[in-house]
């Protein structure tokens, strides 16, 4: 500080986590069967994401934990919303380079936790017929 090396250090922090940002927003958008709504930030440490209805974001962790990844579940976040919907993914914590690897297992999670999540039932009786 005293020398004046903290305002480049304070840069190339920037600059390294807009590219891992870039780059946890990349892989998130590459998935094609993904139902993952990616919202890049303009600033911060995460980036949020609305997981599709139906999926328990504990039977989500438990699946991402045992493939090696992890993130913080929305309702962790709010005081009065419990969201379980949400999602949040730090891109600040991990090499660039296991982004990719990471961002993998967990959409394998989330269509794993998507394809035995319980199904609403739909009454036919009260839905008209699409045709």
């Amino acid at each position: 500080v005293r020398e004046g090396h903290f305002a480049t250090h304070i840069e190339n922090l920037k600059q390294a986590y807009r590219r891992r940002r870039d780059r946890m927003a990349a892989a998130l958008g590459s998935d094609a069967t993904s139902t993952l709504d990616v919202r890049v930030p303009d600033g911060g440490f995460y980036i949020w994401h609305r997981i599709p209805d139906g999926i328990e974001q504990s039977a989500l962790m438990a699946r991402a934990v045992a493939s090696g990844v992890t993130f913080l579940p929305g309702r962790a976040c709010f005081s009065a919303d419990s969201s379980e919907n949400a999602v949040r993914l730090n891109f600040t914590h991990c090499a660039e380079a296991d982004i990719d690897v990471g961002i993998e297992r967990l959409l394998a999670a989330v269509r794993e936790s998507a394809a035995t999540a319980p199904r609403p039932h739909i009454d036919g009786a009260s839905t008209a017929p699409v045709v």
